[in-house]
């Protein structure tokens, strides 16, 4: 019969009334849900996650971030205040919304929609809020920009990234970046070809209004 101090298991083996006491401890450490409010604290643990989404119904891409693994309050994002103070209403009883009340975040690259939801006890709608504008239905304008100032710097996804990181604001998947690179080669080159024109007209009519003048002295 074993002794009573070697009564306890850790990791499989028998272990000392002590040591097995420290292990529970730590175990309960552990198991709490530890929320630490640093700068940069990519590593902080979330456990109960807030409202669920539905993947299926918003078509979510590669670019695209849910559920708890990182919570709406981490980090720093991009919000255009005209789009976010217009769209502060419960879409179903038109209440005010706080920020306060946010559920769950869906990112879309640098942009996000904010399920909110509502403060009014008779209602608990919980609304759909967008971080930017999105033109023509398609993507997020900001998505765009982005890509146009990663080229006009002469970046790669690689550098932008980097930089999102420095400034702890959600990354960009390199895939939509390179995304929208394609939709907007073709604008580009559109605008390239048009500015290269303009520059040949123009050089040409000054050089058809300039009249050179020379002098000569026959001696």
């Amino acid at each position: 019969m074993a002794d009573d101090k070697y009564s306890q298991r850790v990791r499989g083996k028998m272990a000392s009334t002590g040591r097995s006491k420290k292990a529970d401890s730590m175990r309960k450490m552990n198991s709490k849900e530890t929320l630490r409010g640093e700068d940069h604290d990519y590593g902080a643990v979330f456990v109960e996650g807030p409202t669920s989404v539905n993947a299926t119904d918003l078509e979510v891409g590669e670019n695209v971030e849910l559920g708890s693994s990182k919570p709406w309050f981490q980090g720093r994002r991009v919000v255009e205040l005209d789009v976010l103070a217009r769209s502060m209403n419960c879409e179903k009883c038109s209440s005010w919304l706080r920020l306060s009340d946010i559920k769950d975040e869906v990112i879309y690259g640098m942009a996000s929609f904010l399920y909110i939801s509502c403060p009014s006890s008779a209602c608990q709608h919980i609304s759909l809020v967008p971080t930017g504008k999105k033109s023509n239905g398609k993507g997020f304008d900001i998505n765009y920009k982005v890509c146009l100032a990663m080229i006009n710097a002469g970046m790669g996804p690689s550098h932008v990234n980097n930089f999102l990181t420095g400034c702890n604001i959600p990354p960009v998947d390199a895939s939509t970046l390179r995304k929208k690179q394609k939709e907007l080669a073709p604008v580009i080159i559109e605008a390239a070809e048009a500015s290269c024109k303009e520059a040949q007209r123009e050089e040409l009519e000054c050089s058809e209004c300039s009249e050179l003048e020379g002098s000569f002295d026959a001696g």
